[in-house]
């Protein structure tokens, strides 16, 4: 009934996960709670990944699940598939990724799937905020120095001034992720003023 969160980078890119108690029809009311849960993180989530046993899901039951989600990019996972007795109907598999979550089998699969979805952009977030101000006046400089750099870029400016933008950029994308220390700060500082006793 609880969800769960994680993150995970892929290939330089990072995922929040949210494990939610999943679909289905009850009566309890406690369950009902959980599945609101999800239903209402599915709302808030980029990218839905729904994970199904192959052994006991029912074509009706993915016929359902794609029509709730054909306003969301999603992923039909096809778990369990290490326990699988006899043949799968291949309509089960359409279009699905199968896996095995006890054995590994078709994660990497799964991740290409997954990075190919977002560098497709198969989603748009458009809702990030920034409320750091710092953050805002480093991100606002990179922007500045990129614009430059594709100013230049436009001109044919000499490679050294090329350089120079997008090493400032790189500098204040530093100030945010940490690469730049608080000691490379005090250096920059010492280097350009001149501080007496």
């Amino acid at each position: 009934r609880d969800v769960i969160e994680d993150e995970i980078t892929i290939s330089g890119i990072k995922f929040r996960f949210i494990d939610t108690a999943g679909l289905r029809e009850t009566s309890d009311q406690l369950e009902a709670m959980g599945i609101a849960r999800t239903r209402k993180k599915m709302e808030e989530a980029n990218v839905i990944l729904y994970l199904f046993d192959v052994n006991t899901a029912s074509l009706q039951e993915l016929e359902e699940i794609r029509q709730q989600l054909q306003k969301k990019p999603f992923l039909l996972i096809a778990n369990k598939i290490d326990k699988t007795k006899g043949e799968i109907s291949p309509k089960l598999l359409e279009n699905s990724i199968p896996i095995s979550a006890a054995t590994g089998n078709g994660i990497e699969q799964l991740k290409e799937a997954l990075l190919k979805l977002v560098k497709a952009d198969g989603f748009k977030t458009g809702n990030t905020v920034v409320t750091n101000a710092r953050h805002h006046q480093n991100l606002t400089k990179v922007s500045q120095a990129l614009s430059s750099t594709t100013l230049a870029l436009d001109q044919q400016l000499s490679n050294d001034f090329l350089a120079l933008e997008v090493r400032q950029a790189l500098y204040y994308l530093g100030e945010l992720t940490g690469t730049i220390t608080t000691e490379d700060l005090l250096g920059n500082i010492f280097s350009r003023f001149c501080i007496g006793k």
